[in-house]
C-alpha cells in the first residue's frame, strides 16, 4: 500500500487534503464527507458518490482507521433523497457511518464546508469551540482520488466536471487536468449558441471568456451561458463602473448584510458597510473593510440587492488588494454572538431553487446523476496551471522533456502540499511560473 504518514503519502499522489489533517485528535475525531455541493448547481461530486459508492466508504474508512476515529458521517442535500438511500443500503452495522440530510439552502454549506452550522448538531463531532473542533470534511472527488491512491497506487490525473447550461447533451465528463473547457463542451454534443461563455469555474461569480481555459483538478462544474444572458451581464459589469454605481445607487438597506451566510454565522462580514465605505471614500480608515478576506463569494448579496449592486465583486477586489499587500492579520473570530444573529440564520436562509430563479438560471437545474460518464480520447495536449487548488507549485520538469502520465511535474514550497502530475504522456513544450504544456 503505502510507506509512513497516509497522508503524506496522499499529497505525493496529488490529493488535496482537509486543512485539519495534520491537527487530527485521534478517538474523538469525526471523518465527514460533504456531497452537500453548497450550489444549486448540478454536481460531479453527487455523480461520484453515487456510481463509485462503494469506493467512497472504502476511502472514509480507511482514513478513519488512520485517525483511530469513531464516527464517518455524510453531508447530503435535502433534494438528493436517491442519493441518500442508495447510500445508506450501502452501509453495515459495524461501519461506524451515518448520514445527515441538510436543508437545499443556498449558501448554507458555505463556510468552511458547513463547518459551522451542520456539524456541531452531530453527536460527538465538537468540544467547546467548534470552530477548532475535531473534524476533517471532505468532498467525494477528494474520497475517490484517496481510494484510488491508496487502493489502485493511482496518482490524481484526472477530474469529473458536470457540464451543464447552453449545451446539446448536459453530461458528467471524465476528462485528464488541464484539457481545454472547450473540449469538455465539446463532448457535450457543443454549445447551443456561438457565442458564449462559461462560469462555475472556479466560481460561480466568475465569467470566463477564453473558452481555451484549462481545467483544473478542482474544477467541479462548467456552466456555458450566452453572452447576452442578464445574469453574465451583471458579473461583466467592469469594477469601476459598479463602484461608480455604488456611490449613486445604494439605500444602504443592509439587505447585503442581513443575508449573508458569513455574518449570519457570526463572522466580522459586514457588506454594507465595506460598500458604504467606498462609497464614501474612506475604506483606508474603516474598521471593517478587511472583513471582505472572508467573503465565500457565493453571490447571494447580489442577488437580493433591490438596487441591482454586486458587492460580492467588491470584497473580491479588496481581497486582492490584501492579498497583494500581505496582510494575513485578519482575526476572523465571532463578532457579537449574543446580538441574535445566529437566532436569525434559520429563516434568513436563501432556498436554493429561488436563488437561480432570481438569478434567472433555473433551467440549468435539474440534476441528473445517471448515465456513464463521457471520455475523450486521443488528447494531444494539456495545460497544466502551477496554481491548483487554491496553492501555487513551482515546476520540478523542463522544457524539452518527456514525460509519462503520472510523473511528478510540479511540487509546493514545501511536504504538507499536494504534488501536481502530468495528465498525458508527452513531452513538455512550455514551462514558465503560470503553466506547464504537455504535447502527446
Amino acid at each position: 500500500m503505502y510507506s509512513g504518514s497516509l497522508f503524506n503519502y496522499l499529497r505525493s499522489m496529488g490529493v488535496q487534503l482537509s486543512e485539519y489533517s495534520e491537527d487530527a485528535v485521534p478517538d474523538a475525531l469525526t471523518i465527514v464527507v460533504s456531497a452537500h455541493e453548497n450550489s444549486f448547481l448540478p454536481s460531479a461530486g453527487e455523480y461520484i458518490l453515487y456510481y463509485e459508492t462503494e469506493k467512497i466508504i472504502a476511502a472514509l474508512k480507511t482514513v478513519m482507521e488512520n485517525c483511530r476515529s469513531e464516527q464517518g458521517v455524510f453531508l447530503v442535500s435535502g433534494s438528493s433523497k436517491e442519493l441518500a438511500e442508495n447510500l445508506k443500503q450501502r452501509f453495515r452495522p459495524e461501519d461506524k457511518l451515518k448520514i445527515m440530510v441538510v436543508n437545499d439552502l443556498y449558501a448554507a454549506a458555505g463556510f468552511n464546508n458547513g463547518r459551522e452550522k451542520y456539524l456541531p448538531q452531530i453527536p460527538g463531532c465538537y468540544g467547546k469551540d467548534a470552530a477548532q473542533g475535531p473534524c476533517m470534511v471532505y468532498s467525494p472527488r477528494e474520497m475517490f482520488r484517496i481510494y484510488e491512491a491508496v487502493t489502485e497506487k493511482k496518482p490524481v490525473t484526472d477530474v469529473f466536471v458536470y457540464c451543464t447550461g447552453e449545451v446539446n447533451r448536459p453530461s458528467v465528463v471524465n476528462v485528464p487536468v488541464g484539457i481545454s473547457c472547450r473540449d469538455v463542451i465539446g463532448a457535450c454534443g457543443g454549445p447551443l449558441t456561438e457565442d458564449y461563455v462559461i462560469t462555475g469555474k472556479p466560481s460561480f461569480n466568475i465569467v470566463e471568456k477564453d473558452t481555451e481555459a484549462p481545467v483544473g483538478k478542482d474544477t467541479d462544474t462548467i456552466v456555458v451561458l450566452g453572452s447576452e444572458n442578464p445574469f453574465v451581464n451583471k458579473l461583466e459589469i467592469p469594477f469601476p463602473t459598479e463602484l461608480k454605481r455604488i456611490k449613486s445607487t445604494c439605500s444602504h438597506c443592509r439587505f447585503c448584510t442581513d443575508m449573508c451566510p458569513v455574518y449570519l454565522e457570526g463572522r466580522n462580514l459586514f457588506p454594507h458597510l465595506i460598500v458604504q465605505a467606498l462609497a464614501d471614500g474612506n475604506a483606508a480608515e474603516s474598521p471593517w473593510i478587511t472583513g471582505a478576506e472572508l467573503c465565500t463569494e457565493c453571490g447571494i448579496c447580489t442577488a437580493v440587492c433591490p438596487s441591482g449592486l454586486s458587492p460580492v465583486k467588491i470584497n473580491v477586489f479588496i481581497k486582492e488588494i490584501i492579498k497583494g499587500a500581505g496582510n494575513r492579520g485578519l482575526k476572523t473570530g465571532t463578532h457579537g454572538k449574543d446580538s441574535g444573529r445566529f437566532r436569525l440564520s434559520g429563516y434568513r436562509r436563501m432556498p436554493a431553487a429561488r436563488f437561480a430563479e432570481k438569478c434567472g438560471l433555473s433551467r440549468y437545474t435539474i440534476k441528473n446523476i445517471h448515465g456513464e460518464a463521457l471520455r475523450i480520447h486521443d488528447i494531444e495536449r494539456v495545460e497544466l496551471l502551477l496554481y491548483q487548488e487554491g496553492i501555487k507549485l513551482y515546476p520540478v520538469v523542463v522544457q524539452g522533456v518527456k514525460v509519462s502520465r503520472g510523473t511528478v511535474i510540479a511540487r509546493g514550497s514545501n511536504d504538507s502540499v499536494s504534488a501536481l502530475h502530468a495528465s498525458i504522456s508527452g513531452r513538455v513544450t512550455l514551462v514558465n511560473e503560470e503553466r506547464i504544456v504537455i504535447a502527446a
